[in-house]
């Protein structure tokens, strides 16, 4: 059994990143009317989230609330050094 060192290296290689969401802003001031109702047809295209529900509010009340409080401990912790959060 061989290995070769080009599959050793291959290993630590980090995946290929996902390809970027081919979206341009669309400035009002330069765009002509059709590109901007394109835009609008393509925003309307997208599918809405899912409604919410009392289960997934109060799972996002508990994830704000715990991220105010460790704010906050970082605040008091270092309140000389605001870089530090």
């Amino acid at each position: 059994m061989s290995f070769d060192v080009r599959d050793i290296y291959s290993l630590n290689e980090p995946s290929a990143k996902r390809p970027r969401v081919e979206s341009q802003p669309l400035s009002t001031a330069s765009a002509n009317p059709e590109d901007i109702l394109a835009a609008l047809e393509n925003e309307e295209a997208i599918p809405e989230e899912d409604e919410m529900d009392e289960n997934s509010v109060k799972a996002l009340c508990i994830q704000l609330d715990k991220r105010v409080k460790k704010n906050q401990e970082l605040r008091v912790k270092h309140a000389n050094e605001p870089e530090k959060f």
